[in-house]
């Protein structure tokens, strides 16, 4: 739910109108926080994976997105978008190969999930700093 109240906190901060990407990265990201609170309320695991593969797609397209057009600061971007890539992609290689969840790449799955953790934690510290984000060419807003 953190996550969530930070991508509405980043999208309300003066910058470039939204690109298609971006709206699909808030989106899922926003979707993936319904299921997660959904899935707490209802005691239902059920849309836990569902809310895990969106997070994480989210993740990867809003980073991209972030570093690309300069909506969002540009290096919390780049670790939100390979945190989420590194744990989806360690997560399914390792359910390919048949050894559970991980499949035995549990250190890359933590780190994945560390470039992820630290990447939002930056963006909810400017956030909450209230530091104005600079589209390039354009000066920061008063």
């Amino acid at each position: 739910m953190l996550i969530a109240l930070g991508v509405v906190g980043l999208e309300l901060r003066p910058r470039a109108p939204l690109g298609l990407f971006d709206l699909i990265g808030d989106l899922t990201v926003g979707v993936a926080a319904l299921l997660f609170l959904l899935s707490s309320l209802l005691h239902a695991a059920i849309f836990l994976g569902s809310a895990f593969l969106l997070l994480m797609i989210g993740g990867i397209v809003f980073g991209v997105e972030g570093f690309r057009h300069g909506a969002r600061p540009r290096w919390p971007s780049v670790l939100v978008a390979i945190g989420s890539g590194a744990v989806l992609v360690f997560s399914v290689v390792g359910g390919l190969g048949g050894q559970g969840a991980t499949g035995g790449y549990e250190p890359s799955v933590l780190i994945g999930i560390l470039f992820f953790a630290v990447g939002w934690a930056w963006l909810g510290l400017d956030l909450l700093l209230g530091r104005p984000v600079t589209i390039t060419g354009d000066q920061p807003r008063e």
